[in-house]
């Protein structure tokens, strides 16, 4: 049961990633980033990474593993 827990709290903390991202930008640079500020160096590296790693990966492994947990 543990390991569900660590896992559920991993996957938050994915998501959390994402909502800070999220909510320092404007909408548009959610998708878009040069919509907003300059797109080079460690702003394109962040940006990249963030949505090839943790960009609604984390949302659909807490979803799967909420299902147990409701049982």
């Amino acid at each position: 049961m543990e390991t569900l827990d660590v896992l559920r709290g991993f996957a938050i903390l994915g998501i959390l990633i994402m909502n800070i991202q999220s909510f320092a930008l404007v909408t548009a640079a959610y998708v878009n980033p040069a919509a907003y500020t300059d797109f080079s160096g460690s702003n394109a590296l962040a940006w990249f990474v963030s949505h090839l790693i943790a960009d609604q990966k984390f949302l659909s492994i807490f979803s799967m593993l909420l299902g147990p947990a409701s049982c």
